[in-house]
């Protein structure tokens, strides 16, 4: 068996920073956005957020700028300990640029993880099941052999596409949003490994 993550909302407590550096960047552009425009579709590629949100492409690098400068990074409670205790393949799924993963997470904790797949590894990102896809072709796994960890309904989509089994934590968004996955837990401290 062989377990996949979902990065920001998932792993680390990082939404509330990248919502307010894309409320700052499409703000330029004299857009308004609310969490509710955002939670809901995260994990979108960067390019579909800003055409979603009606700003021109470039407001993606003016929110990964807006990000980079401030951002306070922390794990959830008990996601290191839980990575660390992993006696199993392990992957990391992000709709997150490459750079942009390497300059804001420590490399000591990225270095666990036997595959990371980002934003600049596919050309469809979730909902698309094609990053799950490839986290488990460079795993060497089958999708019956992979649990998915998620926090968004587009993640889950894209796992459930994929044939994976997922785990849907609610660290961003209330269980009426997660119904699609196969188990839903209220925080990282409650999911169970399957064997």
């Amino acid at each position: 068996m062989a377990m996949i993550f979902d990065f920001d909302g998932t792993l680390a407590d990082t939404m509330g920073d990248h919502f307010r550096a894309w409320q700052k960047a499409v703000g330029y552009y004299g857009v308004e956005i609310k969490e509710e425009d955002y939670y809901p579709v995260e994990g979108m590629s960067v390019r579909d957020l800003a055409d979603l949100f009606g700003v021109p492409r470039d407001a993606a690098v003016k929110k990964d700028v807006e990000y980079r400068m401030n951002h306070e990074f922390k794990f959830y409670e008990g996601v290191e300990e839980f990575v660390e205790g992993l006696k199993k393949k392990k992957a990391i799924v992000t709709a997150r640029k490459h750079a942009s993963l390497w300059a804001t997470v420590p490399y000591k904790f990225l270095e666990k993880f036997d595959v990371i797949v980002t934003g600049d590894d596919t050309v469809r990102c979730k909902p698309s099941p094609e990053p799950y896809e490839l986290a488990m072709e460079r795993m060497g796994v089958k999708p019956e052999e992979c649990t998915v960890v998620e926090n968004s309904p587009f993640g889950i989509t894209a796992a459930k596409a994929a044939g994976c089994y997922c785990i849907a934590v609610c660290t961003t968004l209330g269980r009426e949003w997660l119904g699609e996955a196969d188990e839903i837990v209220e925080d990282f401290k409650d999911i169970k490994v399957r064997e």
